[in-house]
């Protein structure tokens, strides 16, 4: 995988959605916000926390937002020439287009950990695969040890997954909004962008959940802003552990959706925020050319590139009903497939595929 960096086209946005309190689709932007930070950053992201409101995990929610999104623009994935003519006249109809004329569909954050699994030595996945209409779906499935973890996670720890969620109040307001929000945390509302890509051969569609955006008036997925909260290194040690676990995974997040700011909230003291630092995710890699035992983003790129050629000759039976689950797990040294035939981990609803 040390050869040359592929071809990775930039990412376009072709689309947007909101989800909200309620977990319920919207095809528009009302729940996309501003980075407006106080002057003051000091923020005690533990406030709040009784009354955090969250999501039920249970609930496995699979592609069916990125779904609901894709049936109502089809014309979005029409080819030159392919627009629906009535009576001679081109209809306002979308497209009756049988194929989305796209390699793969899925969510950034499967894409995300791909990218990083010639680095991961602890954290297993599951990926269930599907062509319908010419078209690969790749949506997750929660391992055993993620499903213990979840369900055995002490106190303190669901309150630090709450932090990065109460950062983000501090630093955001909705475009919609004038003062700021006093209702409690929740993490069910989203801004999502469907973005457009291309891995060599590799044509992409996924959907990126995005945290914020600045007020400059630049094209999205440029004006897009990705953000984070760490505890500061202090040692020489935590520096290397940041940027070498850490910074991949900020990174990748950020490069594969075009979004071209991360920035981040760093805790000096159990859960109090008193600084926040700018990285440019084009620079992340260059920051770390000198270091030992570092990640290489060719590497990852490469890897994911031949994943997913792999994937393209496995997964071959176009059939709905047909899932191929992948999985990576200790000691992780290889990905291995299995394949159901009988619905088993069927996960393309029944409504999305009338709709071709």
């Amino acid at each position: 995988y040390r050869s040359s960096f592929p071809y990775f086209r930039k990412p376009s946005e072709i689309g947007h959605f909101s989800l909200d309190v309620d977990r319920k689709f919207h095809d528009d932007s009302h729940q996309l916000k501003y980075f407006c930070p106080p002057h003051e950053i000091h923020f005690d992201l533990s406030e709040g926390y009784k009354e955090f409101k969250a999501r039920d995990e249970d609930v496995k929610e699979g592609l069916g937002h990125l779904l609901e999104w894709i049936s109502a623009h089809r014309e979005k994935f029409a080819l030159p020439g392919e627009e629906r003519v009535e009576n001679g006249q081109a209809a306002d109809a979308r497209p009756a287009t049988k194929s989305l004329n796209t390699n793969f569909v899925t969510w950034r954050g499967h894409l995300t950990k791909l990218l990083c699994t010639p680095y991961e030595t602890k954290e297993p996945w599951q990926m269930a695969a599907t062509l319908f209409k010419g078209t690969i779906y790749l949506s997750e499935v929660e391992t055993q040890e993620a499903y213990d973890r979840r369900k055995n996670m002490e106190e303190r720890h669901k309150e630090m997954c709450y932090w990065g969620h109460k950062f983000e109040t501090y630093v955001t307001k909705l475009v919609s909004e004038r003062g700021k929000r006093e209702t409690p945390v929740n993490n069910s509302e989203a801004y999502v962008s469907v973005v457009r890509s291309r891995l060599e051969r590799h044509s992409l569609v996924f959907g990126a959940e995005i945290d914020c955006c600045t007020k400059e008036t630049e094209e999205s997925p440029g004006n897009y802003i990705e953000l984070k909260t760490s505890h500061a290194p202090h040692n020489h040690q935590q520096h290397w552990s940041f940027n070498r676990y850490k910074l991949l995974k900020w990174w990748a997040q950020s490069y594969l959706a075009g979004v071209p700011k991360i920035i981040a909230g760093f805790r000096h003291h159990h859960s109090h925020v008193d600084k926040l630092q700018t990285y440019n995710t084009l620079e992340i890699p260059h920051l770390l050319e000198n270091q030992q035992n570092m990640w290489d983003s060719t590497i990852c790129f490469n890897f994911l590139e031949k994943f997913l050629r792999w994937l393209r000759s496995v997964v071959v039976l176009d059939d709905p009903n047909r899932v191929y689950l992948f999985s990576f797990r200790a000691p992780f040294e290889q990905v291995k497939y299995q394949e159901f035939t009988n619905g088993e981990h069927k996960f393309l609803p029944e409504w999305y595929i009338k709709t071709f």
